[in-house]
């Protein structure tokens, strides 16, 4: 089995003292036209499938889905 590991961050929230983690990664995206570019999306582990904004999709000339997702999931990775 495959194995990946990326850098915890953290923050802190000063209005309460509570410690935020989280873990970034860069992806290869390929565009519609072939080309790649290198995207950060931030990690989400508990989920199951990859999302970001359909404006930010369109802009970088990714292929659009004819229909959405009809189930609700949350998201995997998000677009930092």
């Amino acid at each position: 089995m495959s194995r990946m590991e990326v850098p915890i961050q953290n923050d802190v929230l000063y209005s309460t003292g509570d410690l935020l983690l989280r873990a970034e990664v860069d992806l290869w995206v390929r565009n519609g036209v072939g080309s790649w570019t290198t995207e950060t999306f931030r990690v989400d582990s508990g989920s199951e499938i990859s999302a970001m904004p359909a404006w930010y999709a369109k802009k970088l000339g990714l292929p659009m889905p004819q229909a959405g997702v009809t189930s609700p999931r949350a998201a995997v990775l998000f677009l930092i």
